[in-house]
C-alpha cells in the first residue's frame, strides 16, 4: 500500500505536460507499433521544411574596362613623346618627319574624340551645357535680361530686412565714382542707405553722414579701404562686406542676390560665418 501511495504522490507531482506527454507516447507505441496500422497514419511527426531562403538578385557589373586599348593608348603616347625627344635632340631630317606623322594621327584621333563629343552634347540633354546655359548670342541676351528681371525683383522683395553702409573718404577719387551708383542703387530698390565717412570727414554728397566710431569693426568691415559697401541684415544683426572699391551697379545687384536668395547663408557677427 505504501508503494501505492508514493507512485501517486509522483504522478501528482508531475506537470500537467509532462503527464500529456507521457500519454501521448503510449498512444503512439499503441497505435503504430502494435496494431501496425501502416504507412497510411502519421505515426511520426512530419518535420517542417524551413523555407529556401531568397535568391538574391544578380548585382550588375559596372562596364570593365579595356585594358588593352589602355596599353594601346600609353604605348603611342610613349612613342610620340619618345619621337619628339629624338627629334627635337638629332634635328635629322627623317626623326623630325617620324615625329610629325605621328602628331598627325594624334591629330586625327584628337578629332574624331571632339566629333564624339560634340554629337553627344547634341543628342543628350543631360550632357549638354548649352541645354541650361545658352551659348548663342541671341539667346544669351534673353537669357541675360531674364536673369535681370529675377534679380531686381528680389533686391525689391527684401528692401525692409536689409540696408547697406556705405564707408567713404573726401578725397578718395574711387568715391567719387562709387557714390553716384550707390545712390542709384537707394533710390531703384528704396532701399535706406547709411553713409560712414572714414577719419570723421564729411562729404557734401552725402549730408548727414556719421563719422566711423567703430560702426566699420562692428559690421565686418576690414582695414581702412574706401569705397566699401557693407551689406547689413536686420534680422541677424550682423553684416558683410560686398564691396572694395568701385564697381558697377550690376555688379553690386548680383552680389546682393548671391547673398540673399539664401536664408541659410549667415553674416559674420551673426549665427555662423558666411559662406
Amino acid at each position: 500500500m505504501s508503494k501505492l501511495l508514493k507512485a501517486c504522490a509522483v504522478l501528482a507531482a508531475l506537470p500537467l505536460a509532462a503527464l500529456s506527454s507521457v500519454a501521448a507516447a503510449q498512444d503512439t507505441d499503441f497505435y503504430c507499433d502494435e496494431r501496425e496500422l501502416g504507412d497510411q497514419f502519421y505515426c511520426v511527426s512530419p518535420v517542417e521544411e524551413e523555407a529556401p531562403a531568397p535568391t538574391p538578385e544578380p548585382v550588375v557589373a559596372p562596364p570593365s574596362v579595356d585594358e588593352e586599348t589602355i596599353k594601346d593608348f600609353d604605348a603611342f603616347k610613349k612613342k610620340l613623346d619618345e619621337s619628339r625627344s629624338i627629334a627635337v635632340y638629332t634635328g635629322k631630317r627623317e626623326d623630325v618627319e617620324h615625329y610629325m606623322r605621328l602628331q598627325k594621327q594624334a591629330g586625327e584621333m584628337s578629332s574624331k574624340f571632339m566629333e564624339e563629343y560634340q554629337v553627344l552634347g547634341w543628342q543628350d540633354p543631360t550632357l549638354s551645357y548649352a541645354a541650361s546655359v545658352p551659348v548663342e548670342t541671341f539667346a544669351k541676351n534673353a537669357y541675360r535680361a531674364e536673369r535681370r528681371q529675377e534679380v531686381e525683383n528680389h533686391i525689391r522683395s527684401i528692401n525692409g530686412r536689409y540696408g547697406f553702409f556705405y564707408f567713404y573718404s573726401k578725397n578718395c577719387s574711387a568715391c567719387v565714382q562709387m557714390s553716384p551708383v550707390v545712390k542709384m542703387l537707394s533710390s531703384r530698390y528704396e532701399v535706406s542707405v547709411m553713409p560712414i565717412a572714414k577719419a570723421g570727414k564729411e562729404s557734401v554728397e552725402w549730408p548727414g553722414t556719421k563719422p566711423d566710431n567703430g560702426i566699420g569693426k562692428r559690421v565686418g568691415l576690414i582695414g581702412d579701404v574706401t569705397p566699401a559697401i557693407i551689406l547689413y541684415d536686420a534680422e541677424q544683426d550682423a553684416g558683410i562686406p560686398i564691396s572694395y572699391g568701385a564697381i558697377s551697379l550690376e555688379t553690386l545687384e548680383d552680389r546682393i542676390y548671391m547673398l540673399t536668395r539664401e536664408d541659410k547663408v549667415k553674416f559674420l557677427g551673426g549665427d555662423t560665418d558666411v559662406r
